[in-house]
């Protein structure tokens, strides 16, 4: 498995031509470009190589972690049928911490303690939840990331009770 994941991660970085991308251009690569996986299966495989170390985060940006220029992808290369399934279950970060780590990650200044203690009066200010609020701080600080704020939204829809 772990080679499988390293193919992967080696063909992803050199498709990006070795450069950071955010995580949609990452998925659009997997996705679209390479014609790897659907676009779900894109994200949970980001997530593994992240998991694994293959990858880090940087802000909104992804880039290897590592050096992947060692790591032969045979041409016409596509990960074997069962590789989404042996992939390990990453639990969901929780969105309110992703967002003050983005927060912080997009202004080094700002303390984790001043931002959550932002929120909290955001929050209590407007009568929303924690996770709406630290999109309003986030949004004030000019950080915008369209697929973190995609995530919220659609967990919100999803969490509605059905009419």
């Amino acid at each position: 498995m772990s080679e499988d994941l390293e193919i992967v991660g080696a063909y992803l970085w050199r498709q990006l031509g070795h450069r950071p991308a955010t995580a949609n251009q990452a998925e659009g690569a997997l996705s679209y470009e390479l014609h790897l996986f659907k676009p779900s299966e894109a994200k949970v495989v980001l997530e593994a190589l992240v998991a694994r170390g293959l990858f880090r985060r940087e802000g909104d940006r992804l880039s290897a972690s590592s050096d992947l220029s060692g790591v032969d992808v045979p041409i016409g290369y596509h990960p074997p049928e069962d590789f989404l399934s042996r992939l390990p279950k990453i639990p969901p970060t929780p969105l309110l911490p992703r967002l003050i780590a983005q927060i912080h990650s997009a202004d080094p200044s700002a303390r984790p303690e001043a931002v959550l203690e932002e929120i909290a009066q955001v929050a209590d200010h407007l009568g929303v939840a924690q996770p709406a609020a630290a999109f309003l701080v986030a949004w004030r600080r000019g950080f915008r990331d369209p697929a973190l704020l995609k995530e919220y939204l659609d967990s919100l829809s999803s969490s509605q009770p059905a009419k």
